[in-house]
């Protein structure tokens, strides 16, 4: 996808999630109950295990419209899911990359979508304002870090290390407390500087 090709994904399932925004590259557990939801997973475990996780518009939503969920979503592989006797399940998936939400229909009593793939905009090379914008990210994370007692030197020496903008503010953004509609905003700009 590097070379600038649109890619179209049809027929994927699809879950909206209420209150949760999934980045690319971060791994996210939480816990399914919807009906339609547990379906779209089980058609993702009978397939290839990608996913199309949106997030909802109005988290009270409980069955929620094309129109009132977001227009940019992450294809996720589904990393592990465990059953809870009560029909809900405890799902791990990862994000693959960030995809434009086209179309949804129903089928079996679930979501699919067709999505276009939003490859992340990479700058030529580094620049100094990459670099000065990663350091103070990574800055302001460590603060971040030590006000809310999780210390932890590793994180931050994997993003110093990765030089990415992008997975750093991914990374940053899926790991702090902000509200879903501030993470979906993050999630919409495919440009990291």
């Amino acid at each position: 996808m590097s070379d600038g090709r649109v890619v179209i994904t049809e027929d994927i399932p699809m879950m909206p999630l209420r209150g949760l925004t999934v980045f690319p590259g971060m791994i996210l557990n939480f816990e399914v109950e919807r009906p339609f939801s547990v379906k779209a997973l089980d058609a993702a475990t009978n397939g290839d295990r990608r996913i199309f996780l949106v997030a909802q518009r109005d988290i009270m939503q409980e069955d929620p419209g094309e129109d009132q969920l977001y227009k940019v979503g992450t294809v996720c592989i589904l990393r592990q899911f465990i059953r809870a006797q009560n029909g809900m399940m405890r799902v791990l998936v990862e994000g693959e990359t960030r995809a434009r939400l086209i179309g949804t229909s129903r089928d079996d009593g679930y979501f699919r979508a067709d999505v276009m793939l939003l490859p992340e905009k990479r700058p030529a090379k580094d620049t100094p304002k990459a670099e000065a914008l990663l350091r103070q990210t990574v800055g302001l994370y460590e603060d971040y870090m030590e006000m809310s007692g999780n210390d932890s030197p590793e994180v931050l020496i994997d993003l110093t290390m990765r030089a990415d903008l992008g997975y750093a503010a991914d990374y940053v953004v899926q790991n702090i407390f902000l509200r879903h509609t501030e993470k979906q905003m993050v999630l919409e700009t495919l440009d990291p500087v």
